[in-house]
């Protein structure tokens, strides 16, 4: 049997970047292969995924941060544990590596090295590593829905394009998440094919056989994610909205003590489908809470889903997505025989 080995960003401490992993990891398996996640944890982004409490106090903000969360210091605390509870149980990993180089020493031996899924192709992302174009020797390499995150064009310089299309003249195949990606690419090098984000290639019965039969909140609700704090997304709240409002995350101080927030701030990655599938709409302007919204059958409020946005795009594109799920399988895979 064949062994892959995934690049993508696993370890992140974020709901859809993880699930993802999960979801493409069960693909492949049940296309037949053996895979692994390649468990590279660079410095960066072991510090970005510290916790809102645990991370090194680096300026004021830093500080008055640690004060105001202090209350919720072991929620966060649980929170973290879930997600690196959910690292070692629920996706396949290698041993760990901290940097590029000792992944690139290691002499990894896999049949195949994918680059799958997120905005790991995302320059300007905190975590970025060229490590994601997989520069490996006499390999087998494909690329599956990586995202170079929004406008692309406006991020990658010509010395950013040069190195990109030198990697990806070792690929065997190439898909990417996005139609923008698809454009930047084929103004370089070869147009690629557009795939699903891998958490599309599980359908709501598959997702659900992870929930728990009872519901993390009691009552009817709607939840609000934002992964970046970003209070103006509230103005999303549909107008005469009584419903409580429940929070994975902190969201501006003022959340913290209106008595309407509800506060759930120890929610690992499958708490994060329980809290999507029982509430009665979703707040966010998250791509991948718009997914697990959207194969809910969830409303969906957000105010930033303008033309060419990824999650307009999803939302045009939703009703063809069993079309749309067979073809991305069938390009992972022929890519892979």
């Amino acid at each position: 049997m064949k062994k892959i080995g995934i690049l993508t960003f696993h370890a992140s401490h974020n709901y859809g970047s993880m699930l993802q992993n999960f979801a493409l990891q069960q693909v492949l398996r049940d296309l037949g292969y053996a895979c692994e996640t390649i468990n590279f944890r660079s410095q960066v982004q072991r510090l970005y995924c510290s916790g809102q409490v645990a991370r090194p106090t680096e300026n004021m903000r830093d500080v008055l941060r640690k004060i105001v969360l202090f209350p919720w210091r072991k929620d966060l605390k649980l929170k973290y544990e879930k997600f690196e509870n959910f690292l070692r149980k629920d996706l396949a990993c290698s041993a760990q590596y901290n940097t590029e180089e000792e992944v690139l020493k290691e002499g990894l031996h896999y049949d195949i090295y994918l680059a799958g899924g997120d905005q790991i192709w995302n320059v300007k992302a905190k975590d970025f590593s060229w490590l994601y174009f997989l520069p490996f020797p006499a390999a087998k390499k494909i690329a599956y829905a990586p995202s170079f995150g929004d406008k692309p064009t406006q991020l990658l310089t010509e010395q950013d394009k040069v190195k990109i299309k030198e990697y990806l003249r070792t690929f065997s195949a190439v898909s990417v998440r996005e139609e923008s990606g698809a454009d930047l690419l084929a103004s370089f090098t070869n147009r690629p094919q557009v795939t699903l984000d891998p958490t599309l290639l599980l359908d709501a019965d598959q997702w659900k056989k992870y929930i728990s039969p009872e519901p993390l909140i009691k009552g009817e609700y709607l939840f609000v994610y934002v992964p970046y704090s970003r209070p103006q997304l509230l103005k999303s709240i549909p107008p005469g909205n009584r419903l409580p409002l429940v929070i994975s995350l902190p969201l501006g101080i003022s959340t913290l003590y209106k008595p309407n927030f509800i506060k759930y701030f120890q929610a690992g990655p499958w708490d994060f489908l329980n809290l999507i599938y029982y509430s009665k709409g979703v707040v966010s302007g998250s791509f991948h809470a718009a997914v697990f919204a959207k194969l809910f059958n969830k409303p969906l409020y957000c105010m930033n889903m303008g033309p060419g946005s990824r999650i307009a795009n999803l939302e045009k594109n939703f009703e063809h997505l069993q079309q749309d799920r067979a073809q991305s399988i069938q390009f992972l895979r022929e890519a892979l025989q």
